[in-house]
C-alpha cells in the first residue's frame, strides 16, 4: 500500500485524534447550560439569533497587536496579515444551526505570491451562555500562483476538515473564540501531494448583527 493510501485509510490515526483531542472538547461543549435568553443593560440581546450574521476575521494579527502597544516594543507595532486577509461570514440559519462562508486573498509584492481562495460549511452550535461552543465541518477551495523569474508555479489546493470550539461574547453580538481543525489537504501541480493536517487553531473575532 503507498504512502498517500495508507494515510487516507490509517482509521487508527482517526481514531486517536477523535479519543485525544475532539472528544474531551466535544464532552465540554456538551456540558453547556442551556439558560434564558442574556440581555444587556438596554435590554439588547448578547447573543446571537436566528436571521443574524456575522463578519469575522483572524484576532491574533490584532491582540499581537494591542500587546506590542501595552508593553512599549513600538518596533513591532504594525498589522500584518502574514496568512493573508481571510473574512469569515456566518448566517444564523437556526439559533443552534449556522451557515459558514469564507473568502481571502494575498499578495506578497517582492515575491509576486497571489492567493486566493472560498470556503463554505456547516456548524452546530451549543448553549445559552456567554460562552457558546460549536462544531461542524468545511471545505475550501484555494489558488496560489508564484512568479519567481524564470519559475513560476500554480497551485490549486482542495481540503476538509471538521472543527471543534467555542466563543466568548465579551459585548452585545461580539464575540471573541478560538477553533482547532482537524482533515485533509490536497495539492494539485504537476503533481499531487496529500497532507493530513490536525492541531490547525485558530483565534476570530466576529461581530454578529
Amino acid at each position: 500500500m503507498s504512502d498517500l493510501n495508507y494515510k487516507l485509510f490509517n482509521i487508527d490515526l482517526y481514531l486517536k485524534l477523535i479519543m485525544k483531542k475532539i472528544l474531551p472538547l466535544f464532552l465540554l461543549i456538551s456540558s453547556f447550560s442551556i439558560s434564558q435568553n442574556i440581555v444587556n443593560k438596554n435590554g439588547f440581546s448578547i447573543l446571537p439569533e436566528k436571521g443574524d450574521w456575522s463578519i469575522g476575521t483572524d484576532a491574533s494579527t490584532f491582540i499581537s497587536f494591542f500587546g506590542n502597544i501595552f508593553s512599549g516594543n513600538s518596533e513591532s507595532i504594525d498589522v500584518n496579515f502574514h496568512n493573508g486577509t481571510f473574512l469569515y461570514a456566518k448566517k444564523m440559519v437556526e439559533d443552534n444551526f449556522v451557515n459558514r462562508y469564507k473568502v481571502g486573498a494575498f499578495f506578497n509584492s517582492q515575491t509576486e505570491e497571489l492567493e486566493f481562495g472560498i470556503g463554505y460549511g456547516l456548524e452546530k452550535r451549543k448553549g445559552k451562555t456567554r460562552l457558546q461552543g460549536f462544531y461542524g465541518y468545511e471545505g475550501f477551495v484555494g489558488m496560489n500562483y508564484i512568479d519567481m523569474g524564470e519559475e513560476k508555479d500554480f497551485v490549486t489546493s482542495l481540503s476538509t476538515h471538521i472543527f471543534i470550539g467555542c466563543e466568548y461574547f465579551i459585548a452585545s453580538k461580539i464575540a471573541i473564540g478560538a477553533e482547532y481543525a482537524y482533515g485533509p489537504t490536497v495539492s494539485i501541480t504537476d503533481q499531487i501531494n496529500f497532507l493530513l493536517e490536525g492541531g490547525t487553531g485558530y483565534i476570530r473575532m466576529n461581530f454578529y448583527f
